[in-house]
């Protein structure tokens, strides 16, 4: 049996695979799991202050899920870009090395994957990953703006 070299950057995507898998199973799945989702809100006039009370903590429990859920993708969309970039730097001399840094994601993951041997065309790969990482980005940079802006999403 001929034996296969492998050098360390042949070995990254592995590890990174790996990597991710142990955050999402030991940290996001659980912290997901923990948060409560109600699938009914109620609104209106409340028959009873407790009632009022429960509804509100729905609404909250409801609030907080949705924001632990964003916060999870933005880890993930960031870990995934740390870890491409990582790689790609690893597999990359010179200039074009230099340039990782500094290139859009776009680019980077098109050039990434052809470099690969990867066919993002295969179920429409790679525009499923591009658009998760155009929305994790609205999310990192638009919505906070809005935020301080004083206006929410909706509002423009």
């Amino acid at each position: 049996m001929a034996e296969v070299e492998m050098s360390e950057s042949d070995h990254l995507p592995r590890i990174f695979q790996a990597n991710i898998d142990r955050l999402f199973q030991r940290v996001i799945l659980p912290g997901l799991e923990a948060l409560p989702i109600h699938a009914e809100l109620r609104f209106g006039e409340a028959a009873s202050l407790d009632e009022c009370l429960a509804g509100a903590r729905a609404q909250t429990d409801n609030y907080t899920a949705n924001e632990g859920a964003k916060a999870y993708a933005l880890a993930l969309a960031g870990l995934s870009e740390r870890q491409l970039r990582i790689w790609a730097r690893s597999k990359r001399t010179g200039s074009l090395r230099d340039k990782v840094l500094k290139e859009q994601f776009r680019d980077l993951f098109s050039g990434c994957a052809l470099e690969a041997g990867v066919d993002l065309s295969i179920g429409q790969l790679g525009h499923h990953l591009i658009e998760m990482f155009l929305v994790a980005n609205v999310y990192r940079v638009v919505i906070p703006r809005l935020t301080l802006s004083g206006n929410s999403p909706g509002e423009g």
